[in-house]
C-alpha cells in the first residue's frame, strides 16, 4: 500500500511540474499591460483596498473571497518594492487612467504586483489539476485513470488559458472541487469533521462566484444519501455553507441595497439581456455551443467521449456515489444551459469533472482489457489538448507588442526627438511619461500645427489619431490599425511636426499676408501686468506659443515720430531663448542668452511707425516653449515660452489712442 501511494505521489509531482511548466509563461505574458478586461478591473479594485486600507470592495457583481486572498499577496509585493528600493509609498501603485476603459489602468505600474497575483490564480490552477486526479481516484479509479484525469486537466487549452488570470473562475473551480473531493471522501465514510469541511468549501465556493450556487446543496444531499439524519447534521450541512458565504464576503450584510442591485444586474444581464458576440438561445443552443467547446478548447473529442462512457459507469455499478458525484456538475451545467449569455470561463469547472471521468473509464478499461491498451487509448485522449496546451503557451511567449517596439524606438532616437507629445490612448508605462521633455495628451482634436505651435517636436500616435491621415509620417510600427476598447498591439505612427525644407517660414507667409492661424496676445500697454490672461499669482504674463500675433492697446495719445520706443521686460525659464518680433518690412531677434533662466530681462526697442499702423501689431517667434513638469523643474504643466511684464511704449502712434 505504502509502495503503490508513493507511486501515485510521485506521479501526480511530476504532473504538477508538467502542469507548472505550461503555465509559467501565462504568468508574465502581456506584462505590464493588461488585455483582459475583467482582469484589470479585478486587479486595479484589489490593488485599490490596499492602498486605501479598505476591506469593504464596494462592488458585488462578484462576491469578496478573491480580494481578501489576493489583498496579502500585494501588500507582500509592495513590501518587497519597498524594500528593493523600487517603490516609496502605496500611492505609487496607479490604479486610475482617464484614458482606459471605465477609468482604471490597463498598463500595471508596477509589474511585479501583477505577476505575484496571477502566480496565486496559477497556484490554484495547479492544485484543481491534483483534485482531478484525485478526485478519480476518490470514483474508484486506477493510478493510470487518475493520471490521466490529471494530465487532461493540466493540458485542457481553456482552462490552462484562464489558469494564470486574475479573476474568480479558477478560485471558484478550486474551491467547488475541494467540496466534492471531500464530499466523495464523506460518502465513503461519514463524519461530521468531514461534513463540515464540505460545507465550508462549498459556502467559500459561491464566494468565490454566485454561479457556484448548486454546490451550496451538495452537504444536505451527502446526509440525505449516507449519513445520520439528525437535526444536528442536517442543520451543519444547511447552515454551515450559508454561514461561510457571509464570513468571506461579509459586506454583503451592511451593504444589501448595492448587494442586490449589483446581483441583479448580472441575473439579467446573463438571463435576459445576452452579450454581443457570446449567447446563445438557452436550452439547446446553449447545449451545442458548450459541447463543442468541451471537444475543442476543452478536454478534447476523445476524452469527452469518455466522460461521458464513464457517467454511464457510474450510474450502473454505484447510483448512491454516481449521484453524490454527478449532483453539482448537472445542476450546475442546468443553470449555464438556461443562460443567454455565454462566457466559457464561467464553466471551467467543469473541465477536471469531465477528467475525473474520462479517467474513470480508462480504470475501468484497463481491466477489462490490457494495460498497455488502455494506456494507448489515455495517450490518444492527450493529443488534442497537447496541441492546444502548446498553441496557448507559445501564445503566450510570442505575444506582438508594437508598443514595446515604440519604447525601443524613443530609446534609440530620443535626442533626436524634441520635445515629445504621446497619445494618452497608447498607454504606455507610466515611466515613459517621467521621462525629460514627454507629454501625454489627448491628440484627437488638435492639429499638427496647433502642437507646434505648443512647442512640441514629435506626436506619437495610434489608430484613434485621424487629424493627419495624408501626412507621412516620421516613421510606422505596425499593428492592429483600428480603435479598440482595450490597447492591443495598436499600429503606432510617429509624426515630425517640425516644419520641413521645403515649407516657407513664418515670416515669409507672414509678409506675403497669407492667412495664418495663429493665438493673438492682446499687450496693455503700462498696465502690469500687461495682459488680462495672468494668474492671480504672478505679476507677468506668459506668451507660450511658438508663434502668435502681438496687440498693441491702452498708449495715451502723443506725436508721431517715425519710430517708437517699446519698452519692455522679458524672462524665460529656458537657457538660449531667442524671441524675434517681425513687421512687414522690420524685424528684431532678442537673443536672452546672456540672462539666466527665471532672470527678468530690461530692454527697449525702437519700431517703425509704420509697421504698426498698418497692421496694429506684430509677429512674435519664440524659439523655445517647454513644460516644467516635462522637463523636471516643478509641478506646473502649462507650456511655456516667454514671460512679459511692464510694456510701455513711448510716444505711441495715432492708432493705439484710446478712445475717450
Amino acid at each position: 500500500m505504502n509502495h503503490h501511494r508513493r507511486i501515485c505521489a510521485l506521479t501526480l509531482a511530476l504532473i504538477f511540474c508538467v502542469a507548472l511548466w505550461l503555465r509559467v509563461p501565462g504568468i508574465s505574458t502581456g506584462l505590464p499591460y493588461l488585455y483582459e478586461e475583467d482582469e484589470a478591473h479585478h486587479f486595479n479594485r484589489v490593488v485599490e483596498m490596499v492602498k486605501n486600507k479598505d476591506f469593504n470592495p464596494r462592488y458585488f457583481h462578484k462576491p469578496s473571497l478573491h480580494f481578501y486572498l489576493r489583498m496579502p499577496v500585494v501588500a507582500l509585493t509592495y513590501l518587497w518594492l519597498k524594500q528593493h528600493g523600487e517603490i516609496e509609498s502605496l500611492k505609487e501603485l496607479r490604479t486610475r487612467d482617464a484614458f482606459g476603459l471605465a477609468g482604471y489602468n490597463f498598463t500595471a505600474s508596477h509589474a511585479l504586483v501583477a505577476k505575484t497575483s496571477r502566480s496565486l490564480s496559477v497556484l490554484m490552477s495547479l492544485v484543481a489539476v491534483l483534485i482531478a486526479g484525485l478526485l478519480c481516484l476518490q470514483l474508484g479509479g486506477s493510478l493510470l485513470g487518475a493520471a490521466s484525469a490529471a494530465l487532461l486537466t493540466a493540458l485542457a487549452p481553456d482552462f490552462l488559458k484562464h489558469s494564470p488570470i486574475i479573476g474568480v473562475d479558477v478560485l471558484m473551480a478550486l474551491m467547488c472541487l475541494i467540496a466534492m473531493w471531500v464530499g466523495m471522501s464523506l460518502h465513503k465514510s461519514f463524519s461530521v469533521a468531514r461534513l463540515c469541511i464540505c460545507a465550508v468549501f462549498a459556502g467559500l465556493a459561491v464566494s468565490s462566484k454566485y454561479n457556484a450556487l448548486p454546490v451550496a446543496g451538495l452537504p444536505l444531499i451527502l446526509c440525505w444519501l449516507h449519513g445520520p439524519r439528525t437535526k444536528s447534521t442536517c442543520a451543519i450541512a444547511a447552515f454551515v455553507p450559508i454561514l461561510a458565504f457571509f464570513a468571506a464576503s461579509p459586506y454583503i450584510l451592511v451593504s444589501l441595497p448595492l448587494f442586490i442591485k449589483q446581483l441583479g444586474y448580472e441575473i439579467w444581464h446573463y438571463g435576459v439581456a445576452g452579450h454581443v458576440g457570446h449567447e446563445a438561445t438557452p436550452g439547446v443552443g446553449q447545449a451545442i455551443f458548450y459541447t463543442n467547446w468541451m471537444i475543442s478548447d476543452g478536454i478534447g473529442l476523445v476524452a469527452t467521449l469518455l466522460a461521458c462512457a464513464g457517467i454511464g459507469l457510474l450510474l450502473k455499478h454505484d447510483r448512491s456515489r454516481a449521484t453524490a458525484f454527478l449532483f453539482f456538475p448537472v445542476l450546475f451545467t442546468a443553470l449555464m444551459l438556461a443562460q443567454k449569455a455565454n462566457f466559457t470561463r464561467n464553466v471551467i469547472v467543469l473541465i477536471p469533472v469531465a477528467a475525473a471521468l474520462s479517467g474513470l473509464t480508462i480504470s475501468w478499461l484497463s481491466t477489462h482489457i490490457r494495460t498497455f491498451g488502455s494506456a494507448a487509448l489515455a495517450a490518444v485522449c492527450l493529443i488534442q489538448p497537447i496541441q492546444g496546451a502548446n498553441r496557448i503557451r507559445d501564445g503566450w511567449q510570442n505575444i506582438p507588442e508594437s508598443r514595446n517596439e515604440l519604447i525601443s524606438y524613443l530609446s534609440t532616437n530620443r535626442s533626436e526627438l524634441g520635445d515629445l507629445a504621446i497619445s494618452g490612448e497608447l498607454q504606455l508605462p507610466l515611466s515613459e511619461y517621467k521621462r525629460v521633455g514627454v507629454e501625454r495628451l489627448d491628440p484627437k482634436n488638435v492639429s499638427l500645427g496647433q502642437l507646434y505651435l505648443q512647442g512640441y517636436d514629435t506626436l506619437v500616435v495610434g489608430p484613434e489619431y485621424q487629424s493627419a491621415v495624408n501626412v507621412q509620417p516620421l516613421a510606422e510600427i505596425q499593428g492592429e490599425d483600428v480603435e479598440q476598447r482595450i490597447q492591443r498591439n495598436p499600429h503606432i505612427r510617429i509624426f515630425n511636426l517640425r516644419p520641413g525644407p521645403s515649407t516657407p517660414d513664418l515670416t515669409t507667409r507672414f509678409r506675403t499676408n497669407e492667412t495664418l492661424t495663429l493665438p493673438e496676445f492682446e499687450v496693455l500697454l503700462g498696465n502690469n501686468p500687461p495682459c488680462q490672461s495672468h494668474t492671480p499669482d504672478e505679476e507677468h504674463c506668459w506668451i507660450s506659443s511658438r508663434a502668435a500675433f502681438l496687440k498693441f492697446s491702452g498708449a495715451q495719445k502723443a506725436a508721431q515720430p517715425k519710430e517708437v520706443l517699446l519698452s519692455l521686460s522679458l524672462m524665460s525659464p529656458w537657457q538660449g531663448q531667442r524671441v524675434t518680433l517681425v513687421g512687414k518690412k522690420w524685424e528684431r531677434s532678442i537673443d536672452m542668452s546672456a540672462a539666466a533662466p527665471f532672470t527678468w530681462m530690461s530692454m527697449s526697442i525702437a519700431i517703425p511707425r509704420r509697421e504698426l499702423e498698418e497692421q496694429s501689431g506684430l509677429l512674435v517667434l519664440i524659439s523655445q516653449v517647454h513644460s516644467p513638469r516635462s522637463a523636471g523643474l516643478s509641478a506646473d504643466s502649462r507650456r511655456l515660452g516667454v514671460a512679459l511684464k511692464q510694456a510701455q511704449m513711448n510716444p505711441a502712434p495715432v492708432s493705439f489712442v484710446k478712445n475717450e
